[in-house]
């Protein structure tokens, strides 16, 4: 089902939040759905105050607390772990195929733990010395791994390419790149269905000057992927054929940025 009018494309969609999330609050726990959990999602959202925001979310749990349905999730406008109640959903799509999901409660319920019960599914087998064997990998551990590693350079990337307020498909390909090459790292190349989501979830992505600090302060703290990340800001700036003043401008503050937060780091050494 395509998204009606007030569900338009993602990429288009204007991000308006209110200035506090009343009814945000902590992450929970609750069973992992590898075909739920870690998916992109689009939410038009209502809170108690009756204010309304728009939202792209990446799942994480769902939950029942106070009785009510709730999902807890990495919301991308704010960069932070967000908890909402679905009964305060205004509209819920696939942030992949664009689908409206028509009765969210329905669609999640079933993912959440029921009272105390514990999750489903046997107990992880335990070696000699007691400790747990590791979980096996399968395709959400891989989109995890994956989506770390590449995410802190996607962030910078769409920060160059939303410069001039357009992404062409120009520079989705430069993104699909990074995406490649990401899974290369993690063995993740065999997963075409996992690597098309993980692109679209990468330009979905609406860089804030405070995102892109974050996102400089990752790669300084782990090592930079990819190693030649300038080359692909320039990379990313010529996509289209031309570099407009405005991604000269996001280009300079990048680096402006990342001199700085050198700099704090080799003073407080």
């Amino acid at each position: 089902m395509a998204l009606n009018s007030r569900s338009a494309a993602l990429s288009a969609k204007a991000r308006v939040a209110p200035q506090i999330d009343a009814d945000d609050t902590a992450d929970h726990g609750g069973p992992e759905d590898p075909d739920v959990i870690g998916g992109l999602f689009y939410l038009e959202y209502r809170d108690g105050k009756g204010q309304e925001s728009c939202r792209d979310i990446v799942l994480r749990r769902v939950v029942w607390r106070a009785e009510k349905l709730q999902v807890a999730a990495h919301c991308l406008l704010r960069d932070q772990y967000r908890c909402f109640i679905v009964s305060n959903f205004i509209t819920f799509a696939n942030g992949r195929t664009g689908e409206v999901i028509a009765n969210p409660h329905q669609f999640l319920e079933g993912l959440a733990p029921v009272g105390t019960e514990p999750p489903s599914g046997p107990a992880r087998r335990r070696d000699d010395a007691g400790f747990a064997q590791p979980k096996k990998l399968n395709v959400a551990t891989m989109r995890k791994e994956l989506r770390d590693l590449v995410r802190p350079a996607g962030i910078l990337l769409m920060a160059m390419a939303k410069s001039d307020e357009r992404l062409t498909k120009e520079e989705v390909g430069v993104i699909a790149d990074l995406v490649w090459q990401g899974a290369r790292t993690t063995h993740a190349i065999t997963q075409t269905e996992m690597l098309t989501a993980m692109v679209e979830e990468v330009c979905a992505l609406q860089p804030t000057p405070n995102l892109v600090t974050r996102a400089l302060n990752v790669t300084l703290d782990r090592g930079a992927f990819p190693e030649d990340l300038p080359s692909w800001l320039s990379r990313m700036a010529r996509a289209d054929g031309a570099i407009v003043p405005e991604e000269h401008a996001a280009y300079r503050a990048i680096l402006t940025t990342l001199r700085r937060l050198v700099e704090a780091r080799v003073g407080r050494s």
